[in-house]
């Protein structure tokens, strides 16, 4: 699937991902996903230690504790 969508000009296949996705990293890079969302922190993923690791052929998008956002503005700053 991912040959395919490069083929048609798709730069960007991105995943959705609940919880620690650290082992699965490597997998999906070298199946073709290059993106991960919404990386939750809180269960162990981490996207500083991702973009260490990857470089940019990762993309990251999220990277915080979703959680948190059931929370006020200020609470959500402070975390």
């Amino acid at each position: 699937m991912c040959d395919l969508l490069r083929q048609h000009g798709c730069d960007v296949i991105w995943t959705d991902c609940d919880g620690d996705v650290t082992s699965l990293v490597p997998l999906w890079l070298d199946a073709g996903l290059n993106c991960m969302f919404p990386l939750e922190v809180h269960p162990g993923s981490d996207p500083v230690k991702y973009r260490k690791m990857f470089g940019k052929r990762v993309l990251l998008v999220g990277g915080l504790a979703k959680h948190q956002f059931a929370f006020s503005r200020k609470e959500i700053k402070a975390d």
